[in-house]
């Protein structure tokens, strides 16, 4: 816990935490959505997800040359965060209608922000704690992030569900009185607006409100996981930078190399 006092990792694993919880949460739901809004085979939905693995790569090895390169990395979240906030805000907006093609491009956008903003997590918490430290203070920025996307799972899949059933159960009532659905039709789904049916099987007006549901509560997802998005960017606005430093010494030994003779004997002993 005495980590904590240290305001660069205090910050970050926050940070990690609201990031894990908004984008992990959203992405989850991905596969889902394009098998039962799109239409997409459970292939499909996963070649669909590529783009998605490959910009983060990107995003992490370009963030990655610039700290390399500059010494600095406060400023690179300032520049994906955004990035990745305007591809969900992308996604709620149009995300019931966008084709298969918008949403691999979105999913491109979203996660070359994202990839810009893990490594400067990680980068800048190893860069303030102390050698002894450094593997507790990376996992704990793991285990925050990890813990905030199981968070992020679990209350966004609840507000999936809880939207899908509504609108299921007030459009079958609609279609039953329009005489578009037959009670027998009506009756053959078991009266549980809840669970998932097999979608190729249930006639056209049913599978076309399925779809829709879906795609309308997926776009919620990724409205209500915004205002996390941009908390996230507000935490690292407070987040200090410092040198990048270039060894990991203990403390001791950082101080023993200010005295020669201290590091020559140091160096003879060992």
């Amino acid at each position: 816990l005495r980590l904590f006092r240290n305001p660069i990792v205090a910050i970050g694993t926050s940070t990690a935490f609201v990031v894990g919880m908004a984008f992990m949460g959203a992405i989850v739901f991905l596969p889902l959505f394009l098998q039962l809004a799109r239409g997409a085979s459970a292939s499909s939905s996963g070649l669909l997800l590529i783009p998605f693995t490959l910009g983060t790569v990107a995003g992490a090895v370009i963030s990655g040359q610039i700290m390399m390169r500059t010494g600095k990395y406060r400023f690179l979240p300032r520049i994906g965060l955004p990035v990745a906030m305007s591809g969900f805000a992308l996604m709620a907006w149009i995300g019931g209608t966008i084709p298969l093609v918008g949403v691999a491009g979105l999913a491109v956008m979203i996660s070359i922000g994202l990839g810009m903003c893990f490594p400067v997590l990680l980068v800048s918490i190893q860069n303030s704690s102390p050698r002894q430290d450094l593997g507790t203070a990376t996992s704990a920025l793991t285990f925050f992030r990890s813990m905030g996307g199981s968070i992020g799972v679990s209350a966004l899949g609840a507000a999936l569900s809880h939207q899908v059933s509504d609108q299921v159960r007030t459009g079958l009532t609609s279609l039953v009185q329009a005489g578009t659905v037959t009670k027998e039709q009506l009756a053959s789904l078991g009266g549980d607006a809840h669970s998932i049916p097999d979608l190729g099987s249930l006639p056209v007006p049913i599978r076309d409100l399925y779809e829709h549901a879906f795609g309308e509560a997926t776009g919620h997802l990724f409205l209500i996981a915004l205002p996390f998005a941009v908390l996230s960017l507000l935490l690292l606005l407070f987040i200090e930078e410092k040198p990048m430093r270039t060894t990991v010494l203990r403390d001791d030994e950082i101080a023993a190399a200010a005295e020669p003779e201290a590091l020559s004997a140091t160096v003879a002993e060992r």
